[in-house]
């Protein structure tokens, strides 16, 4: 019995401790230069889905999604309305078709979309992680 819930007992520190582990390798990440360290999640969702094309300071955003992407395979459905990858590229060609956007900047894996973020003024995404010179992560709140 001792045995059983000390195994029990072990499992479970092992999950937990995956489970945040696995929340925190998914980060809102930005170029460097962009003011703002936090965004609402609310704001990011509006982003994500073309109703603002500026971040909350004003400055103007360019959103930059990895294809292959556990980031992009947690967060984007939980930001923009439920959508997966195809929906949201989707979404945003008809955006761009009616004159209501520009399209995101679509990059292959994590390590391009850091790339990408750490090259070109304004941008953010969503990223495995964050550890790349000229990227900054962002808070969500």
């Amino acid at each position: 019995m001792k045995k059983t819930s000390f195994l029990s007992l072990v499992l479970l520190g092992l999950i937990g401790s995956l489970s945040v582990a696995s929340a925190m390798a998914q980060q809102v990440v930005a170029n460097s230069g962009v003011a703002i360290s936090d965004i609402s999640k609310g704001s990011l969702g509006d982003i994500l889905n073309g109703r603002a094309t500026t971040l909350p300071d004003g400055s103007a955003v360019t959103i930059v999604i990895a294809r292959q992407s556990a980031a992009t395979d947690k967060m984007l459905p939980d930001l923009s309305g439920g959508q997966g990858i195809d929906q949201f590229q989707s979404s945003w060609k008809r955006l761009v078709y009616v004159g209501k956007g520009k399209m995101p900047l679509f990059v292959a894996d994590n390590k391009e979309l850091l790339d990408k973020v750490a090259s070109t003024p304004g941008a953010i995404g969503l990223a495995e992680s964050g550890a790349a010179p000229g990227v900054k992560v962002i808070a969500v709140k």
